[in-house]
């Protein structure tokens, strides 16, 4: 059918496997005339994380080729207009296919970005998936426009390589299917184009960046790299971009690994930076202005490393012991990242490793997230844990030191208290020491939070004001309440915001209380702060 699978013949990547053209021969009759044909080739997990390490790649694909051609057998999927058709499947040991009754044009993922998709297709595309996610919920579990083609007579056709293949029903976040069809919106309406990822070599990467000058060029350390200031040649007009950040993956400088089974605790690098290329050429994410953008990458036996059109002040880490980041500065920081981390949200992405090290603040002072090494949810696999009879102890590294509540990550929600940690950090002017392991970890930062609040009371007492019953108090680092901008209401009521979000687990408030005490605040009022993206 598919020439011995030959290049000609090829139409795109899916997360578990690669799409085919394929002819039936002449001599085969099936229903309707059939002609041509699409064809899945079953490999391994291009993207997110493995459900089950210890399960060879084989038997998950097995049960993938099996839910899938269960769920393509159903009734009520049978007559979906805009479900690929069954017509079979081949599993023959290690090589496993599905063979669908569609005649691609090609995946939605390229048409996204080709001039010959004019206005009227597009939005037609967005209603037919609309309707399609109405109709069938458990299809919106993994949206991906690399899992959609687009037949030749207009007709939008899902690729099912994502649905759930052990038979059950994911638990369905209450705004599916709006949500994953505003990412898919977003990336169609989008007037940002994609383009093609540039492959750098060694030579290449050694000239933009002076030979990864330690001294000159270098920036700051990552959970698992460092980072460079880079700037292209002349003749590299073509990119758009003269000054860059290059991310250099290396190896797991912190986190858990020696933490229940060492051997799977390091994922490969290699998975990880694809997971990360994965999810930035993701429309929308392609188009929010807190969220970096990918320009190329390089691949090596030493190191393997990624290029950010990014032309980087400093890290968030570096910037929060300055005397001259300020109180405005700092407060607009924090409302656009919750603004971020809210859209993040949207789509059910859980970062996990949220770090100052790893937000970059442009030369306006906007704050840039550039690393997603432990990314989970939205395209990717989200991992749920459970706590076992015996002591329990999870494979994957579970956040950055310092920025991490194990009860936090065991429910699935760590986000909010790194995000407090951070908050906490901006407002006393203290970085996290990355020398702090797993049971100290939340210790520094809440001893930062109760000598600021002593301190604060200290003061009070001597100039009278506790004695007042609506008097508060601030954990702000002394020099910032010196700065014209800040108003103490505003370090009241980040404060307490604060001490919510380090709190008890079931009194953290939501990211969408946290962007609405942001708005709150008198400085953002009087300033204007506003963030960037809806």
């Amino acid at each position: 059918m598919t020439n011995n699978f030959d290049v000609k013949n090829f139409v795109g990547l899916t997360m578990f496997g690669r799409l085919y053209r394929g002819n039936l021969p002449h001599d085969w009759s099936y229903q309707d005339g059939v002609k041509t044909v699409l064809v899945k080739i079953l490999e391994y997990q291009r993207c997110g994380y493995p459900a089950y390490p210890n399960i060879s790649s084989t038997e998950i694909n097995f049960w993938k080729l099996m839910g899938e051609v269960s769920l393509l057998m159903q009734p009520s999927i049978e007559i979906e207009p805009n479900v690929a058709k069954l017509i079979g499947y081949c599993n023959e040991r290690e090589f496993l296919t599905i063979v669908y009754d569609v005649d691609p044009l090609n995946t939605l993922h390229y048409l996204i970005v080709q001039d010959s998709s004019n206005w009227s297709e597009r939005i037609n595309i967005e209603l037919e998936f609309a309707h399609l996610l109405q109709r069938h919920e458990l299809l919106s579990t993994n949206i991906d426009a690399a899992d959609i083609i687009i037949d030749k007579i207009g007709k939008l056709i899902r690729n099912n390589d994502l649905v759930n293949p052990w038979g059950y029903n994911p638990k369905l976040p209450e705004s599916l299917p709006s949500d994953p069809l505003l990412a898919l919106s977003l990336g169609i309406i989008s007037d940002r184009k994609r383009v093609d990822l540039v492959t750098f070599s060694r030579e290449e990467l050694n000239l933009i960046t002076g030979n990864f000058d330690w001294d000159k060029n270098f920036v700051g350390l990552t959970m698992f790299g460092s980072l460079y200031r880079g700037e292209l040649p002349n003749g590299w007009d073509h990119i758009g971009a003269t000054k860059v950040t290059v991310k250099k993956w290396e190896y797991q400088r912190w986190g858990n690994p020696n933490l229940g089974h060492p051997e799977l605790c390091e994922m490969d690098k290699h998975t990880r930076m694809m997971n990360e290329i994965r999810f930035l050429m993701q429309p929308s994410m392609m188009v929010h202005p807190n969220v970096v953008n990918l320009i190329g990458y390089y691949i090596g036996d030493e190191f393997l490393a990624l290029v950010y059109d990014l032309d980087p002040l400093d890290t968030l880490h570096n910037l929060i012991v300055k005397d001259h980041f300020n109180w405005r500065e700092r407060v607009n920081a924090l409302l656009q990242f919750a603004h971020l981390l809210t859209f993040l949200q949207g789509y059910g992405y859980i970062v996990r490793n949220i770090d100052a090290l790893h937000i970059m603040m442009d030369k306006d002072l906007n704050p840039v997230l550039f690393d997603f090494g432990t990314l989970t949810g939205g395209i990717f696999y989200k991992y749920e844990y459970k706590v076992p009879d015996e002591p329990f102890y999870p494979v994957e590294p579970y956040g950055s030191n310092g920025y991490l509540d194990f009860s936090a990550f065991m429910a699935g929600v760590p986000d909010i208290y790194s995000y407090g940690v951070l908050l906490t950090s901006i407002l006393v002017k203290k970085v996290v020491s990355k020398e702090w392991y797993h049971p100290k970890w939340k210790k520094e930062v809440d001893k930062w939070v109760m000598e600021e609040l002593f301190e604060d009371v200290m003061r009070a007492e001597k100039t009278g004001q506790s004695e007042q019953p609506e008097c508060c108090f601030s954990i702000v680092e002394t020099s910032l309440q010196h700065d014209p901008a800040y108003v103490a209401d505003d370090g009241y009521a980040l404060t307490n915001l604060a001490i919510q979000c380090l709190g008890s687990l079931k009194d953290r408030p939501e990211m969408k209380d946290i962007v609405k005490c942001l708005h709150h605040l008198i400085v953002v009022k009087k300033f204007n702060i506003s963030h960037r993206f809806p």
